[in-house]
Order: structure tokens, then sequence, then C-alpha cells
């Protein structure tokens, strides 16, 4: 992972695609603020190495895959109940009002 301002990657375009082939992130700062990402399209050059960080994702409990292919049954999981008008009451407390 690296960061170019957009005057240097002009310059040496060539040499920051060649890094982003090999599996390198370039951010691209303007006036010290990233503005962009380069890095290569899923499965071009990288996929070994993001095939080898979903399976350490895995391995680590980051993420759970689906139990087959095309499971969208998360999508329906009810989320963390709470009671009607908490939110509202933390973000007025937040507020001060």
């Amino acid at each position: 992972m690296s960061t170019v301002g957009i005057r240097e990657l002009k310059a040496r375009l060539s040499a920051f695609i060649r890094r982003v082939r090999t599996g390198d992130i370039v951010y691209v700062t303007d006036h010290g603020r990233i503005v962009a990402e380069l890095r290569a399209p899923v499965g071009v050059g990288t996929s070994s190495s993001g095939m080898r960080r979903w399976e350490e994702a895995v391995a680590q409990g980051w993420i759970v895959p689906a139990a087959r292919a095309g499971d969208r049954s998360w999508i329906d999981t009810p989320g963390p109940m709470l009671p009607a008008g908490t939110a509202a009451a933390l973000l007025d407390a937040e507020r001060g009002e």
C-alpha cells in the first residue's frame, strides 16, 4: 500500500500501474487528502492473494461463508431489538436536546 500525489502519478503512471498489477494498492492524494484508490480488478493479477485473504478472514471468523451458493438468508435476519424510541432518545441526549 502506498500513496502518491496527482502530479507524481502523472509523471510515473507506468511504474504505478506495474505496482498495482503485482497486488499493491495505491492511494492517490490531492493536497494531502486521499481522492482515489488504484487496485487491480478482482481476478486480475491478485486472485491468489485475494483468495488467500478471503480464506484468512474466514479462518479468523471475520467472514462467515454462505452454507450454499446464492444463499441470501442473512437479508431477512432481524437486527438488534431495542425498545421503541431508544435511538431517538440517544440521539437527543448526544445533541443536548
